[in-house]
């Protein structure tokens, strides 16, 4: 008998192994593991108490995209995966990144680590989104500037869009925005594919849910005709606003951030105010506050003049505080000071605002204006440093001449005083 018969069988790990052999099941779940692993999402902190965090976000990931290198069979499959377990949204401006980065920072929005030739190459998303500013033959054109976001925070982002609209200038007229969702299981966009309605409504539900008066707003690719039709009507549908409901809207948030004030919750003072001036900055600019003026006339832009100087001020006086408490940690006094100077002339700005609103009659009280330009003074000579020495004399001077022999105006001056001989020698 020949003695091969009598061998025992081949180890285990002296076999092959194919992966490809696996059930399909098995190298989804292998695929899901090594290529869908992210963070969970951030919670959205409270920004209001200063202007913005200094930092974007960024998604912190576990992903070894290496299996993407192995064969076209596994790239298909894997990517197909990655895209519909990950579900990127990869967004394109060509727009001044100055206008969309206030979106990516007061709302926290978590963007995808990597440099601009990885991103414009990337493949691997669900949903592009083109925002285009049309440029005339004398301007010079735009070098397109791309980020990568989780769907899980594109209701951070259309909620950026929807109050951050002012910021993005002449948004009515000059910038389009083109949505094109994309099927993976022909890696192209096409009419229709293999994701159900349903699952195109989720990924649309965002943009329906949070935008309107969007006029130049595009939904194409893989997406059923009519519910595209749908919510493009529903999302470039012009703004109907009522003078008296949104004046009674800015209204309730004021008194709920003077509340809050008074409740020693500073920051949610300022997160309610915040959200009150990111209100009034929309209506105020654009087609839509033209219209709004129009309805509710001089009383209307008057009572709104008034409502936004009284929230800077308030705001001015909150970061104040803050400056005050903090005293120990110049970062910290640093920051507040800038964001109580803004407040200022967030107010000085809307007071003096002929060209916008050439017919308004409405001015502070002079006790109200003396408080902002006190609160300035006081602010720059917290800050302690010297380029402020001359903004907080010409502060307190300008109060102490709207009100004269005002013991705390007085008492404020001869602080500066001491504080400018310190400084300056």
């Amino acid at each position: 008998m020949s003695s091969s018969l009598n061998l025992p069988p081949a180890p285990a790990f002296q076999t092959s192994f194919r992966f490809l052999d696996l059930p399909g099941e098995l190298r989804n779940k292998i695929y899901s593991i090594i290529l869908c692993t992210v963070e969970p999402r951030p919670p959205l902190k409270l920004t209001g108490f200063l202007e913005a965090p200094k930092d974007i976000l960024y998604i912190r990931h576990s992903i070894e995209p290496q299996i993407l290198r192995t064969c076209r069979l596994i790239y298909n499959e894997a990517s197909y995966i990655m895209a519909k377990t990950n579900l990127f949204v990869k967004i394109t401006i060509t727009l001044p990144f100055e206008e969309i980065r206030p979106i990516l920072k007061v709302r926290q929005l978590p963007i995808l680590p990597s440099n601009q030739v990885v991103l414009k190459n990337l493949k691997s998303f669900v949903m592009s989104h083109e925002i285009v500013k049309r440029v005339d033959d004398r301007e010079s054109p735009m070098t397109p500037w791309t980020f990568v976001f989780l769907h899980r925070d594109l209701d951070r982002f259309c909620d950026g869009l929807a109050n951050y609209q002012y910021v993005i200038k002449q948004h009515d007229e000059l910038v389009s925005h083109i949505i094109t969702l994309v099927d993976h299981s022909q890696n192209v966009p096409r009419t229709s594919g293999i994701y159900s309605q349903k699952f195109q409504e989720m990924l649309i539900a965002p943009y329906r849910d949070k935008l309107r008066g969007f006029l130049r707003f595009t939904i194409k690719g893989a997406i059923a005709e009519d519910l595209a039709v749908a919510a493009m009507a529903q999302i470039n549908r012009p703004r109907a606003e009522d003078p008296e409901l949104v004046l009674s809207e800015l209204e309730e948030l004021k008194a709920k951030g003077n509340d809050s004030y008074g409740q020693g919750d500073c920051r949610m003072a300022s997160e309610h105010w915040a959200r009150a001036l990111h209100k009034m900055n929309r209506l105020m600019n654009g087609s839509s506050g033209e219209r709004l003026r129009e309805a509710g006339g001089l009383d209307f832009v008057n009572r709104m003049l008034a409502l936004y100087f009284d929230i800077c001020s308030n705001r001015a006086q909150n970061h104040l505080n803050a400056m005050r408490v903090h005293l120990s940690d110049p970062e910290l006094v640093q920051s507040y000071g800038q964001s109580l100077l803004n407040s200022v002339h967030g107010a000085q700005y809307r007071v003096n605002i002929e060209e916008l609103f050439p017919s308004a009659t409405w001015q502070p009280s002079r006790e109200k204006l003396a408080k902002l330009l006190y609160r300035k003074a006081v602010g720059c000579r917290l800050i302690g440093e010297r380029q402020f020495v001359l903004e907080a004399e010409d502060a307190i001077e300008t109060a102490s001449t709207i009100l004269p022999d005002d013991p705390v105006l007085e008492r404020e001056k001869e602080r500066i005083s001491l504080w400018k001989r310190r400084v300056t020698g």
